[in-house]
């Protein structure tokens, strides 16, 4: 028995020593698992920073932290009181719930991708300013607004508010936003067509200047009498520049003159050292009815590409006019002369025809 009791005090005694001996700097914190009924029972909670909660209403775990309680793992993924979900299983979801700050993110060379395999959209509420480049490869529509009066705002009070255009050619459009000096201007090339109404008119509210450069546009004009036999070509030549003709004016003899049911006979050279290109074509009558007259010019006996018009005639005088966005060169010195031919075999020996050829050179 004294043995046994001795066994006993020296146990005691250990255990007396350890209970007493201080707790080492490093030692953790009691941490622990609680179950409780319902979230809110664990959110009314101010337990020990370390402290791990399970609620059973809701299949979460909370951790406790600097003061706040924090969802760790559930069904609604991750989510903190100062921050937002992340990895919601519900609906596939990353909500950032902070309203208070923004929101952050900081890439080295990297790039953030965002991407939908199901042809999702992408929406941002509030407005959005971006400091660098954007480029976008959407093809048709690539840039769409869905909202009535939906406009474009750029820098005020500068001489390149806007320029548009293409690598090594950003001047084809630019807009000039100085103040009383607002314009929109278009640049092109000296050899192809830098503005283009393709279809409609073109409407301009006031007067427009055309700035020619001096000897750049001129007139070339022919004129003469239809002939008697209308479905048979009836040729008119120029007006030269040093014709002596008398009574040169529309209908006038000098014009009967020349005019001729041969091509040959009623062509001419315009001039022996200008060459041009004819830009624009507009041709009258006098008379005649139910012919549909066509004019076309003709350099060297063969038909000038994109200068043909024709008229329906009524009676009275009516006038038919072409531009051509494409001209083609004339040389110097070509015999130049109109072909004018109607659709039926009326007499229109009566009926006067001008036609006047603006040319660049």
């Amino acid at each position: 028995m004294g043995l046994f009791r001795a066994i006993i005090s020296t146990f005691i005694l250990a255990g007396m020593l350890i209970a007493l001996s201080p707790t080492p700097a490093h030692a953790l914190r009691d941490c622990r698992i609680r179950k409780y009924k319902t979230a809110a029972e664990i959110t009314a909670r101010s337990d020990s920073d370390c402290l791990i909660s399970y609620a059973l209403d809701t299949d979460v775990y909370y951790v406790r932290a600097a003061g706040s309680w924090v969802i760790i793992a559930g069904s609604g993924g991750m989510a903190g009181t100062n921050g937002g979900t992340f990895g919601n299983e519900t609906n596939n979801a990353w909500q950032f719930g902070e309203n208070s700050e923004d929101w952050v993110l900081t890439f080295g060379t990297n790039t953030v991708t965002y991407s939908s395999s199901t042809g999702a959209t992408m929406v941002v509420t509030p407005a959005v300013a971006i400091t660098g480049d954007l480029t976008l490869d959407g093809a048709a529509g690539a840039l769409t607004m869905t909202t009535a009066s939906s406009s474009v705002v750029v820098t005020d009070a500068s001489a390149t508010g806007l320029v548009m255009g293409s690598t090594g050619r950003l001047d084809l459009l630019r807009l000039d936003t100085q103040d009383s000096l607002e314009a929109v201007e278009i640049t092109g090339t000296t050899t192809a067509k830098a503005f283009h109404v393709d279809a409609g008119t073109a409407l301009f509210d006031e007067g427009v200047d055309i700035a020619v450069p001096a000897l750049a546009l001129g007139v070339i004009r022919f004129c003469g009498t239809m002939g008697a036999t209308a479905t048979t070509s009836h040729f008119f030549g120029p007006v030269l520049l040093d014709d002596t003709e008398a009574d040169l004016a529309f209908g006038g003899a000098g014009c009967d003159g020349l005019d001729n049911s041969t091509e040959t006979t009623a062509d001419a050279p315009w001039h022996a050292s200008f060459a041009f290109t004819p830009v624009a074509m507009a041709c009258t009558t006098n008379g005649g009815v139910d012919d549909v007259l066509t004019f076309q010019l003709r350099d060297d006996a063969a038909d000038v590409t994109g200068m043909t018009c024709n008229v329906t005639l009524t009676g009275s005088a009516i006038t038919c006019a072409v531009r051509d966005p494409t001209p083609v060169a004339v040389a110097a010195n070509s015999a130049l002369c109109i072909d004018a031919v109607a659709d039926t075999d009326d007499n229109l020996s009566a009926v006067d025809a001008e036609c006047l050829v603006y040319i660049t050179f």
